[in-house]
Protein backbone atom coordinates (compact mmCIF):
# COMPACT_ATOMS: atom_id res chain seq x y z
CA UNK A 1 0.00 0.00 0.00
CA UNK A 2 1.40 3.31 -1.05
CA UNK A 3 1.04 6.73 0.01
CA UNK A 4 0.17 8.67 -3.32
CA UNK A 5 0.96 12.03 -1.82
CA UNK A 6 4.49 11.27 -2.10
CA UNK A 7 5.11 10.63 -5.91
CA UNK A 8 6.98 9.96 -7.44
CA UNK A 9 9.32 8.68 -4.54
CA UNK A 10 5.82 6.36 -3.25
CA UNK A 11 6.24 5.66 0.69
CA UNK A 12 4.88 2.66 1.84
CA UNK A 13 1.86 2.97 4.57
CA UNK A 14 -0.06 0.70 7.02
CA UNK A 15 -2.99 0.69 6.77
CA UNK A 16 -6.78 -1.23 7.58
CA UNK A 17 -7.76 -3.24 4.93
CA UNK A 18 -12.04 -3.97 4.59
CA UNK A 19 -12.35 -6.96 1.85
CA UNK A 20 -16.13 -7.46 1.16
CA UNK A 21 -17.42 -10.66 -0.23
CA UNK A 22 -21.37 -10.94 -1.48
CA UNK A 23 -22.16 -7.54 -0.11
CA UNK A 24 -22.61 -9.20 3.53
CA UNK A 25 -19.29 -10.98 4.58
CA UNK A 26 -16.18 -9.02 5.67
CA UNK A 27 -12.55 -9.29 6.16
CA UNK A 28 -10.05 -7.17 8.05
CA UNK A 29 -6.74 -7.37 7.90
CA UNK A 30 -4.18 -4.61 9.22
CA UNK A 31 -0.46 -4.22 6.79
CA UNK A 32 2.95 -4.43 8.18
CA UNK A 33 5.15 -2.41 6.79
CA UNK A 34 2.65 -1.55 3.98
CA UNK A 35 2.46 -4.70 2.54
CA UNK A 36 0.01 -8.03 3.10
CA UNK A 37 0.27 -11.73 2.08
CA UNK A 38 -2.97 -13.43 2.87
CA UNK A 39 -5.01 -16.57 1.28
CA UNK A 40 -8.28 -15.61 0.36
CA UNK A 41 -11.08 -17.53 -1.78
CA UNK A 42 -11.56 -17.21 -5.16
CA UNK A 43 -14.60 -14.72 -5.71
CA UNK A 44 -15.43 -10.64 -6.48
CA UNK A 45 -13.99 -8.68 -3.38
CA UNK A 46 -14.78 -4.96 -2.95
CA UNK A 47 -11.88 -3.73 -1.40
CA UNK A 48 -11.81 -0.28 0.90
CA UNK A 49 -8.29 0.96 2.15
CA UNK A 50 -8.23 3.28 5.49
CA UNK A 51 -5.62 4.78 7.74
CA UNK A 52 -5.51 7.56 10.04
CA UNK A 53 -4.24 10.79 8.00
CA UNK A 54 -5.50 9.63 4.78
CA UNK A 55 -8.36 9.40 2.43
CA UNK A 56 -10.24 6.36 2.33
CA UNK A 57 -9.99 4.54 -0.99
CA UNK A 58 -11.91 1.68 -3.12
CA UNK A 59 -11.02 -1.59 -5.42
CA UNK A 60 -12.96 -3.90 -7.03
CA UNK A 61 -11.21 -6.98 -7.18
CA UNK A 62 -11.78 -11.05 -8.96
CA UNK A 63 -9.66 -13.30 -7.15
CA UNK A 64 -9.46 -16.69 -9.22
CA UNK A 65 -5.22 -16.93 -8.71
CA UNK A 66 -2.24 -15.87 -7.46
CA UNK A 67 -2.92 -12.23 -7.51
CA UNK A 68 -0.71 -9.39 -6.71
CA UNK A 69 -1.64 -5.35 -6.57
CA UNK A 70 -0.85 -2.50 -5.72
CA UNK A 71 -2.91 0.21 -3.98
CA UNK A 72 -2.28 3.57 -3.51
CA UNK A 73 -3.92 6.63 -0.38
CA UNK A 74 -3.62 9.84 -0.60
CA UNK A 75 -3.11 11.85 2.31
CA UNK A 76 -5.94 13.75 3.51
CA UNK A 77 -6.72 17.30 2.02
CA UNK A 78 -4.13 16.05 -1.12
CA UNK A 79 -7.59 15.59 -3.63
CA UNK A 80 -10.49 16.71 -3.75
CA UNK A 81 -13.88 14.74 -3.92
CA UNK A 82 -15.59 14.95 -7.92
CA UNK A 83 -19.04 13.47 -8.66
CA UNK A 84 -19.31 11.60 -11.78
CA UNK A 85 -23.34 10.61 -12.80
CA UNK A 86 -23.63 8.05 -15.13
CA UNK A 87 -26.69 7.86 -17.77
CA UNK A 88 -28.01 6.61 -20.63
CA UNK A 89 -29.19 8.14 -23.55
CA UNK A 90 -32.28 9.02 -22.47
CA UNK A 91 -31.37 10.67 -19.23
CA UNK A 92 -31.98 7.81 -17.11
CA UNK A 93 -29.59 7.23 -14.07
CA UNK A 94 -27.47 3.70 -14.16
CA UNK A 95 -26.35 2.37 -10.99
CA UNK A 96 -24.07 -0.32 -10.28
CA UNK A 97 -21.42 1.08 -12.98
CA UNK A 98 -17.97 1.06 -12.24
CA UNK A 99 -15.29 3.65 -12.52
CA UNK A 100 -11.55 2.98 -13.01
CA UNK A 101 -9.54 5.60 -12.55
CA UNK A 102 -5.63 4.94 -14.39
CA UNK A 103 -2.63 7.49 -13.55
CA UNK A 104 0.61 6.93 -15.44
CA UNK A 105 3.46 5.30 -12.58
CA UNK A 106 6.48 4.50 -13.72
CA UNK A 107 5.91 4.67 -16.93
CA UNK A 108 2.72 2.48 -17.04
CA UNK A 109 -1.08 2.95 -16.20
CA UNK A 110 -1.97 1.89 -12.85
CA UNK A 111 -5.42 1.70 -11.39
CA UNK A 112 -5.81 4.11 -7.89
CA UNK A 113 -9.24 4.24 -7.46
CA UNK A 114 -12.68 2.99 -8.22
CA UNK A 115 -16.01 3.07 -7.18
CA UNK A 116 -19.50 1.91 -8.02
CA UNK A 117 -22.28 4.65 -9.01
CA UNK A 118 -25.59 4.80 -6.81
CA UNK A 119 -29.05 4.40 -7.31
CA UNK A 120 -29.01 7.98 -8.22
CA UNK A 121 -26.29 7.01 -10.93
CA UNK A 122 -23.68 9.34 -8.84
CA UNK A 123 -19.72 7.78 -7.87
CA UNK A 124 -17.67 10.19 -5.59
CA UNK A 125 -13.98 9.92 -5.66
CA UNK A 126 -11.22 12.20 -4.73
CA UNK A 127 -8.62 13.04 -7.44
CA UNK A 128 -5.78 15.09 -7.62
CA UNK A 129 -5.16 17.38 -10.45
CA UNK A 130 -3.47 14.88 -12.75
CA UNK A 131 -4.20 13.28 -15.91
CA UNK A 132 -6.37 10.29 -15.59
CA UNK A 133 -7.88 7.67 -17.80
CA UNK A 134 -11.32 6.55 -17.05
CA UNK A 135 -12.98 2.94 -17.95
CA UNK A 136 -16.84 3.03 -17.04
CA UNK A 137 -18.40 -0.21 -17.33
CA UNK A 138 -21.70 -1.89 -17.02
CA UNK A 139 -23.32 -4.85 -18.45
CA UNK A 140 -25.35 -4.25 -21.09
CA UNK A 141 -23.87 -1.46 -21.94
CA UNK A 142 -20.90 -0.07 -24.01
CA UNK A 143 -17.56 0.55 -22.25
CA UNK A 144 -16.97 4.47 -21.82
CA UNK A 145 -12.82 5.55 -22.08
CA UNK A 146 -11.78 8.95 -21.79
CA UNK A 147 -8.68 10.77 -20.98
CA UNK A 148 -8.99 13.93 -18.66
CA UNK A 149 -7.74 16.37 -15.88
CA UNK A 150 -10.39 17.14 -13.07
CA UNK A 151 -10.91 20.83 -13.44
CA UNK A 152 -14.92 20.60 -12.51
CA UNK A 153 -16.44 19.43 -9.48
CA UNK A 154 -18.78 16.86 -11.44
CA UNK A 155 -19.17 15.30 -14.75
CA UNK A 156 -22.14 13.57 -16.22
CA UNK A 157 -21.18 10.49 -18.34
CA UNK A 158 -23.23 8.60 -21.05
CA UNK A 159 -23.53 5.27 -22.06
CA UNK A 160 -24.79 3.77 -24.88
CA UNK A 161 -26.68 1.05 -26.72
CA UNK A 162 -25.40 -2.71 -25.57
CA UNK A 163 -22.18 -4.32 -24.88
CA UNK A 164 -22.13 -5.02 -28.11
CA UNK A 165 -22.73 -1.05 -29.71
CA UNK A 166 -25.83 -1.32 -31.03
CA UNK A 167 -28.02 1.95 -30.47
CA UNK A 168 -31.91 0.87 -31.96
CA UNK A 169 -34.74 3.50 -32.24
CA UNK A 170 -38.41 2.65 -33.95
CA UNK A 171 -41.21 4.83 -35.49
CA UNK A 172 -39.23 7.88 -35.47
CA UNK A 173 -40.98 8.79 -38.88
CA UNK A 174 -43.68 7.33 -40.81
CA UNK A 175 -42.68 3.97 -39.76
CA UNK A 176 -38.90 4.44 -40.78
CA UNK A 177 -36.66 2.45 -37.80
CA UNK A 178 -32.66 2.87 -38.13
CA UNK A 179 -30.06 1.58 -35.79
CA UNK A 180 -26.44 2.02 -36.19
CA UNK A 181 -23.16 -0.34 -34.92
CA UNK A 182 -19.32 0.04 -34.52
CA UNK A 183 -18.03 -1.89 -37.54
CA UNK A 184 -14.98 -2.05 -34.95
CA UNK A 185 -14.09 -0.88 -31.39
CA UNK A 186 -11.03 0.83 -30.81
CA UNK A 187 -10.14 2.18 -27.46
CA UNK A 188 -8.40 5.33 -28.43
CA UNK A 189 -8.96 6.97 -32.03
CA UNK A 190 -11.62 6.83 -34.34
CA UNK A 191 -14.40 4.52 -34.37
CA UNK A 192 -16.34 3.76 -37.80
CA UNK A 193 -19.71 3.22 -37.31
CA UNK A 194 -22.68 1.62 -39.74
CA UNK A 195 -26.00 2.51 -40.66
CA UNK A 196 -28.88 0.83 -41.55
CA UNK A 197 -32.61 2.24 -42.10
CA UNK A 198 -35.57 0.27 -42.86
CA UNK A 199 -39.68 0.66 -43.37
CA UNK A 200 -42.29 -1.34 -44.11
CA UNK A 201 -44.28 1.42 -45.72
CA UNK A 202 -42.22 3.29 -47.77
CA UNK A 203 -39.17 3.20 -49.90
CA UNK A 204 -36.24 5.03 -49.07
CA UNK A 205 -33.45 6.69 -50.77
CA UNK A 206 -29.82 7.20 -49.45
Amino acid sequence: IYNYSTTPNFELINTTLDLQFDNNISLYYNTTNGTLEEYIDAGEYELTLTGEGYEDNNYYLTINQLTTMNAYLWETGECSEVDFTVQDITGQSIDDAKLSFYKKINNSWEVVTEKKTDISGIGQVCLDSNTYQLFVEKEGYATWTGEFEPTQSSYTITLGGTEYGTYTFNDIFEGISYYYTPIELQQYGTTNFSLVTSSEENNIQT
